[in-house]
């Protein structure tokens, strides 16, 4: 096998651009990866993990020919649509914290700026009037009222149900919801009493539904002074 410099060196300054096929997991409108990006890809992944990544997937995603390698054309079709500094990112931020190359789907999911599951149960106890658009994801694929109900072990499941599917939805193409602002609240307006005959209406309605007769003994200045009573409320 040639080391990785002597394929540099022939490398043509155009390189041929691979058409993604039928079984592409990305949009058929998404251009596949630029070999050029996919080549510092490879190299990248090569100085960080050495053998780990070249063991799997080759010193180049081409091959003597400058045509992709098997590995070469899968990754470009799954990182399809992506600009060059998200998946270089991605890379980059994976490296600091794993010591294992990513998986297509994990840095696909990284450079399109897909929260984690931990990520995600933080952003849940977050006390935000507005969530991110990819919880309100994760929440039009959970039953809400289930999920808060449950143990535990089964909310964590169904937790995780909901983000695989949120997950594969974003990660082959589909859109995100549009999130909008909190409503405002009302107005606050202060109570108005009401007024004594309407009060008194209301009481004699009481007694009616209740088939109670009212105290027979009271007079009209007494009656006047329980429906202002009855008006103020409780707190005068």
């Amino acid at each position: 096998m040639k080391p990785i410099a002597e394929h540099l060196e022939n490398l043509p300054s155009t390189l041929p651009r691979a058409e993604p096929g039928p079984s592409s997991s990305a949009p058929a409108r998404a251009e596949p990866l630029d070999q050029g990006t996919l080549v510092d890809l490879w190299l990248a992944n090569t100085a960080a993990y050495g053998p780990k990544w070249t063991s799997r997937a080759g010193d180049l995603p081409i091959d003597e020919d400058a045509n992709l390698t098997i590995a070469g054309g899968v990754w470009a079709r799954g990182l399809a649509g992506l600009s060059r500094a998200a998946v270089l990112g991605a890379l980059e931020r994976h490296a600091r914290v794993s010591a294992w190359p990513a998986e297509l789907a994990e840095l696909r999911a990284l450079a399109m700026g897909i929260p984690s599951m931990a990520e995600v149960k933080l952003l849940l106890h977050r006390d935000e009037p507005v969530k991110p658009p990819f919880v309100v994801l994760i929440f039009q694929h959970l039953d809400f009222y289930a999920w808060r109900m449950a143990d535990q072990r089964s909310a964590d499941r169904m937790l995780a149900d909901a983000y695989a599917v949120a997950r594969d939805h974003v990660l082959l193409g589909g859109e995100l919801p549009t999130v909008r602002g909190q409503l405002e609240a009302p107005e606050s307006r202060k109570p108005v009493p009401a007024s004594p005959a309407v009060a008194r209406r209301y009481i004699d309605e009481v007694y009616r539904i209740f088939r109670v007769q009212p105290p027979q003994d009271e007079d009209q200045a007494t009656r006047a002074q329980r429906g202002k009573d009855a008006a103020a409320g409780p707190d005068a």
